[in-house]
C-alpha cells in the first residue's frame, strides 16, 4: 500500500486579543503559549479509517507594534 512520506504545512490563523489581554496573556519574554488539539482522518482509496487527535503546542515571540 502506498504511504505519503512528504512535508505536510497546515496553516490555521488566530486573533490577537486587545493590547490589556495581550500583556495579561504573554510571559515578561514577550511570549505567548497556543494550545489545541489537531483531529484528522487518513482514508484510502476503499474505506476511511477511524479519527484520531494529536495534541499541538506553539510557543509565539510577540514584537511590539512597528509604527
Amino acid at each position: 500500500m502506498p504511504v505519503y512520506e512528504k512535508k505536510l504545512r497546515l496553516v490555521r490563523e488566530f486573533t490577537v486579543p486587545a493590547d490589556e489581554l495581550l500583556r495579561t496573556a504573554t510571559t515578561p519574554g514577550g511570549r505567548i503559549e497556543l494550545e489545541g488539539v489537531l483531529r484528522y482522518q487518513a482514508c484510502d482509496a476503499t474505506k476511511c479509517y477511524n479519527p484520531k487527535s494529536a495534541p499541538v503546542h506553539f510557543e509565539v515571540q510577540v514584537l511590539k507594534h512597528d509604527t
